[in-house]
């Protein structure tokens, strides 16, 4: 009893914040914008679907209705009956009249080329995915490696990659998918961009070093002899301590004097 009173309570929102981040790995659950954003693209995901619901279930409603033989036979369909018995079932000879009715037979030709259509588009797409597979999955690797990446960081690049897919054939894409989206068609641009304003820094801050030495102070001692031009002297290279008077005093100082 001891050990149950001693165990720490979660309240609402500790458990809250604990489902949103399991379901959104990426989100900043400290961000109160991203957080009340995903709240609010969820809550209008909700509302959507229940709409959807709420649709089909009229939909459903009006059928049954009209014909009550419809609701019969989409229930035992669903029970795992043979849908084409239970059209039998239910229908008997008017199902085998269509069938045979000749003003059918053009809608049933083209129906039938339909369906082979899409089962030979499903299986090329199957194809193809089975065959592209272990490409995806060696360009992971790739890309975990050449990155630094963790074997947990790789497993959620490619859970959010599936979701991101998932999402997308429903026409489902969040606003942290298209910032993402936008980020990475911008990545290059910003890494140009900033490796410019660094190069322009650089040179920035060489011009300023390079006028900080040719700088000569203003309080220089005057020429010996008064006015007039000062005698030209042998040009030679002069280190510090020969183009300042005192050589105590060093250029930084000096600038502080002045």
């Amino acid at each position: 009893m001891a050990e149950i009173d001693n165990q720490q309570v979660k309240s609402k929102k500790d458990l809250f914040l604990e489902k949103q981040k399991a379901k959104y790995p990426d989100l900043n659950t400290e961000d109160e914008e991203s957080l009340y954003g995903q709240i609010n693209d969820d809550y209008d995901d909700y509302d959507k679907r229940l709409g959807e619901t709420k649709k089909n279930e009229e939909a459903l409603s009006g059928l049954f209705s009209s014909d009550p033989k419809s609701a019969s036979f989409l229930m035992n369909w669903k029970n795992g009956e043979n849908p084409v018995v239970q059209l039998i079932r239910e229908y008997g000879d008017e199902f085998r009249d269509a069938l045979d009715d000749p003003d059918k037979q053009e809608e049933f030709a083209k129906a039938h080329s339909e369906y082979l259509e899409k089962l030979a588009n499903n299986k090329k797409l199957q194809e193809e995915a089975q065959n592209n597979l272990a490409e995806m999955l060696a360009n992971l690797d790739a890309a975990q490696q050449e990155g630094g990446f963790s074997e947990d960081q790789a497993d959620n690049a490619y859970e959010l990659l599936a979701k991101i897919l998932d999402d997308g054939i429903l026409n489902k894409v969040s606003k942290e998918t298209w910032t993402m989206i936008f980020k990475a068609l911008n990545h290059d641009e910003d890494v140009v961009s900033a490796a410019h304003e660094a190069e322009v820094r650089g040179r920035n801050a060489k011009i300023d070093k390079d006028k900080k030495k040719t700088t000569v102070p203003d309080n220089l001692p005057p020429m010996v002899g008064g006015g007039g031009t000062a005698p030209k002297k042998e040009k030679r290279d002069l280190g510090a301590l020969d183009r300042f008077a005192n050589p105590s005093d060093d250029i930084w100082q000096r600038g502080k004097k002045r």
